[in-house]
C-alpha cells in the first residue's frame, strides 16, 4: 500500500495511507487535498481530528473513522463529527498496539464492516449480522467476473479501436507536411510537428496502460530463470542507447530466482532505461547492479512480505540526476512524473509497472535518491514461491 505525505493538490484515493503535515490546514476539495497555513491555534485542533471533520464533511455517510492506539485525546472531536454526517466508526478498546497487532484490528473490522445504513432516530444502532459468507463469496465472485470483464472490453478498445484514428492523425498529418511543406511557414510546419509528436505519445501511453492492465492477469508462467540471462537480454536491447550515452554499465553474478521471466525482464528494463534516460548532462551514466540474500532480521521492514520465503534483494544505482526524497513513494504512482515531458521522454507509467511486476511476484520495490547524486533501486525478489 503506498504511504505518501499530503501534498498540496494529491488526491483522495482509496488503499493509500497519507502522512498529515501537523503544522499545516489540511482541507479536501473535489476530492482533493488542499494545504495552506494553520488559521488558528493547533492546539485547539489536532490533525486526526482536523481532517476526520474534513472527510465527513466531504463524504457524509461514506466515511468510516478508525481509532487503534495513541495516548492523546488526538481524533476524538473528528469521529464525533463522522458519527454526527452518518458515517461509521471504530475505536479500538487498548490503549496501544503494536504494528502486527493494528494489522490485525484491521482485518477483523474489514471483516466485519457491512454497508451503511440510514442513521436510526435512537442512540443506539440496530445490529446488523453480516451476511453468511457463502452469499459474500457469491458477490465478490461476481464482482470479479464484472471488473474482468471490462478490464478485457478496455483492453480491446484501447489497443484496437483507439489506436485506429491515432495512426490515421499521424498519417495524414506526416503526408500534409510532405506534400505542402513548401507552402507552409514555419508556424505551420511547427503545429504539424506538434500533432504528430502528441499523437505518436498518445499511441505510446495507450500501449502503456495495456501492458499494465494485461500484468495481473499474466500470473501463469513461473519458472526458474537466471537473472544474469535477463540483463543480458535488457543489454542488448538498449545497446543502442548505451553507445550513445558512452554509458558504464556493470553487473555482478546475479541469482536464479523462480519468477515470470517476461515480466522480471520487463522490469529491469524499466530501471535500465530510467537510469539512462535521466543521466546527469554533465557527465556519462555509470550504472551498477548487484544483488545480495536478505537476511531474516533485514525482512522486518517489509510487513507485506511472507517470512517463510527466502528473499534476494536485487540493487540498480546510477549517478544520475537524481530526485527529492520526499517523492520516493510517488515516483511509482501511475502517470506520476517528476520532470517536464518535454525534456525527458516516457509516459509516466514505467515505475508503476515495476512495483506491479515485483508485488505479483510476492515482492517489493523502493527507491533512494538526492537529487544530482544519482538513484539506488531496490528490487526484494523471493527465490521461490512456495
Amino acid at each position: 500500500m503506498p504511504v505518501l505525505h499530503i501534498a498540496n493538490g494529491y488526491p483522495v484515493l482509496p488503499d493509500h495511507l497519507y502522512i498529515l503535515p501537523t503544522d499545516k490546514e489540511v482541507s479536501v476539495k473535489q476530492h482533493q487535498f488542499q494545504i495552506r497555513p494553520l488559521g488558528y491555534d493547533a492546539s485547539l485542533m489536532l490533525p486526526a481530528d482536523r481532517i476526520f471533520k474534513e472527510l465527513a464533511a466531504t463524504f457524509p455517510q461514506r466515511t468510516i473513522g478508525i481509532a487503534l492506539s495513541g495516548l492523546t485525546p488526538d481524533g476524538s472531536a473528528g469521529l464525533q463529527a463522522i458519527q454526527a454526517a452518518g458515517g461509521r466508526t471504530f475505536v479500538q478498546e487498548h490503549t496501544t498496539l503494536e504494528p502486527k497487532q493494528m494489522a490485525r484490528a484491521l482485518n477483523e473490522i474489514r471483516l466485519r464492516y457491512h454497508p451503511l445504513q440510514p442513521k436510526t432516530t435512537t442512540e443506539e444502532k440496530p445490529a446488523i449480522k453480516p451476511p453468511p459468507p457463502s452469499a459474500t463469496y457469491q458477490r465478490a465472485d461476481k464482482t470479479l467476473q464484472t471488473l474482468s470483464a471490462d478490464l478485457e472490453q478496455f483492453t480491446y478498445v484501447a489497443s484496437h479501436d483507439l489506436q485506429e484514428p491515432l495512426r490515421k492523425i499521424v498519417t495524414y498529418s506526416d503526408r500534409l507536411r510532405q506534400r505542402f511543406i513548401d507552402m507552409l511557414p514555419d508556424t505551420g510546419q511547427s503545429y504539424i510537428e506538434k500533432i504528430i509528436d502528441s499523437a505518436q505519445h498518445m499511441s505510446r501511453l495507450l500501449d502503456d496502460l495495456v501492458h499494465y492492465s494485461k500484468l495481473s492477469a499474466e500470473k501463469a508462467g513461473f519458472a526458474k530463470t537466471r537473472l544474469n540471462e535477463l540483463m543480458d537480454r535488457v543489454l542488448h536491447n538498449l545497446r543502442d542507447v548505451i553507445q550513445n550515452k558512452q554509458a558504464g554499465i556493470s553487473y555482478m553474478s546475479l541469482p536464479e530466482i523462480e519468477c515470470i521471466p517476461q515480466q522480471v525482464e520487463l522490469l529491469l528494463h524499466q530501471l535500465i532505461d530510467n537510469a539512462l534516460k535521466f543521466a546527469h548532462p554533465m557527465r556519462p551514466p555509470e550504472i551498477t547492479i548487484m544483488s545480495r540474500p536478505l537476511k531474516q532480521q533485514q525482512l522486518q521492514q517489509f510487513p507485506q512480505l511472507n517470512r517463510s520465503l527466502t528473499y534476494h534483494e536485487i540493487i540498480v544505482a546510477d549517478n544520475g540526476i537524481g530526485f527529492k526524497p520526499e517523492f520516493a513513494k510517488q515516483i511509482f504512482l501511475i502517470f506520476q512524473r517528476l520532470n517536464d515531458k518535454k525534456e525527458f521522454s516516457g509516459t509516466g507509467i514505467g515505475l508503476a509497472l515495476c512495483r506491479k511486476i515485483a508485488q505479483i511476484h510476492n515482492g517489493d520495490i523502493y527507491g533512494e535518491s538526492k537529487e544530482e547524486e544519482g538513484s539506488v533501486f531496490h528490487i526484494v525478489l523471493p527465490g521461490t514461491q512456495e
